[in-house]
């Protein structure tokens, strides 16, 4: 049964990673005025499902194991998301860059 549980919950944390970097990529490629949905939670939910899932696994770990996995893979997902949210920034100040009178004298 436990075995059942981890796979439920490694493949919820899969979807819920995932489903964080496409809403990600999505906001990065729209432009205007558009509401922006956090993108952060989902990397919560997948570090929480996969702490859960390996806790149902049963592998004879010390308590303070969950714990830390949770942490680390909060980090790793969260800086996973952040990442996609950089080459939206990236994109957006190249679009609004305009040459100013610097750039006019570099020509000359």
């Amino acid at each position: 049964m436990g075995l059942y549980v981890a796979i439920a919950c490694f493949g919820l944390a899969a979807l819920g990673f995932l489903n964080g970097v496409v809403t990600e990529y999505r906001q990065s490629r729209r432009v205007g005025p558009y509401a922006i949905v956090p993108t952060l939670p989902w990397a919560v939910a997948a570090a929480l499902l996969l702490a859960l899932g390996l806790a149902s696994l049963r592998l004879g770990v010390p308590w303070w194991a969950f714990p830390l996995v949770f942490v680390a893979a909060s980090a790793g997902f969260g800086y996973g998301i952040i990442l996609a949210d950089a080459g939206r920034n990236s994109r957006t100040k190249r679009r609004q860059a305009k040459p100013g009178p610097a750039s006019d004298r570099r020509r000359m």
